[in-house]
C-alpha cells in the first residue's frame, strides 16, 4: 500500500492538480490513500471569513466568503473542461447561499475544528433535544434565535433530563440581544453563560477553556 499527502501548496492551482492526477494514474493498480489538504491558502481564506465575520463586518466576510468560491468554480471550470457545465449545479451546492444562521453554523464549525472537538449541528431547538437524548456530549451551544424550539426553551428541557449527568452539561448560548432583562431570563432557564454576537475568537476561546479545559485537557489559545 502506498501513501499520497499532498500539501496546500501540491494542489494550489490547475497545472499542480493535472499533476496530481497523472501520477495518481500510475499506481492505480495499487491499493492507495490519499491525504489531500485544503486548496492554496483556503483554510487562511476562512480564517479570515471567521475574523471578518466575528469583527461584525457581515459583508467583508461575505465578500471574502465569495472570493474562496469563485477560486474554486474557475478552477473546476478548467479541469473539468467540456464537463464543466454537466457538473456545475453539483458543485454548487457546496457553496450554497449563506444566511445569517449558516454563516454562523459555518464559522462556529470552524472554530470548533480548529480545536479539534468533534461536534453535531441541529438547525432547529427540535432537532438539538433529539441529538441531546440520542447521543452524549460535554457541551451544549445554542443561538437563542432558533426556530420550534429557542435556545433558552431548549435549555429548560435539558435541565429536566431524568440523567442527572446530562442535565448538568453547561449550556452556552448565543445572541444578539444586550437587554438585561432579556439575558437574566435566559440564565433563569437554566443556561449557564452567555455570548453576545458579534464576538471575538479569543472570547469564545476563553469561553471553552472555562467549561472543557478541567474535563478534556485541551489547551485553547
Amino acid at each position: 500500500m502506498k501513501v499520497f499527502k499532498f500539501g496546500g501548496a501540491g494542489v494550489h492551482n490547475v497545472e499542480r492538480i493535472q499533476n496530481l492526477a497523472t501520477l495518481l494514474e500510475v499506481y492505480k493498480a495499487e491499493d492507495l490513500i490519499i491525504i489531500i489538504s485544503a486548496m492554496g491558502k483556503t483554510t487562511n481564506a476562512l480564517e479570515k471569513v471567521a475574523e471578518a465575520f466575528y469583527a461584525g463586518k457581515k459583508e467583508d466576510a461575505l465578500q471574502l466568503f465569495d472570493v474562496v468560491k469563485k477560486q474554486h468554480v474557475n478552477t473546476a471550470k478548467y479541469l473539468l473542461v467540456t464537463r464543466f457545465n454537466a457538473c456545475l449545479s453539483q458543485l454548487m451546492d457546496f457553496f450554497t447561499v449563506v444566511e445569517d444562521n449558516d454563516m454562523n453554523i459555518m464559522l462556529l464549525s470552524l472554530l470548533l475544528k480548529k480545536y479539534f472537538i468533534e461536534f453535531d449541528v441541529a438547525k432547529d431547538g427540535e432537532a438539538g433535544l433529539e441529538l441531546f437524548n440520542s447521543k452524549d456530549y460535554d457541551i451544549i451551544l445554542t443561538d437563542i434565535n432558533v426556530p420550534k424550539l429557542t435556545g433558552d426553551q431548549l435549555a429548560a428541557a435539558i435541565r429536566r433530563s431524568e440523567d442527572p449527568v446530562k442535565a448538568a452539561l453547561p449550556i452556552i448560548a448565543l445572541t444578539a440581544s444586550i437587554v438585561a432583562d432579556d439575558l437574566d431570563s435566559y440564565l433563569r432557564t437554566g443556561i449557564d453563560d452567555i455570548m453576545i454576537k458579534p464576538f471575538k475568537e479569543a472570547d469564545f476561546s476563553a469561553m471553552l477553556k472555562k467549561h472543557l479545559d478541567h474535563k478534556i485537557g485541551a489547551s485553547f489559545a
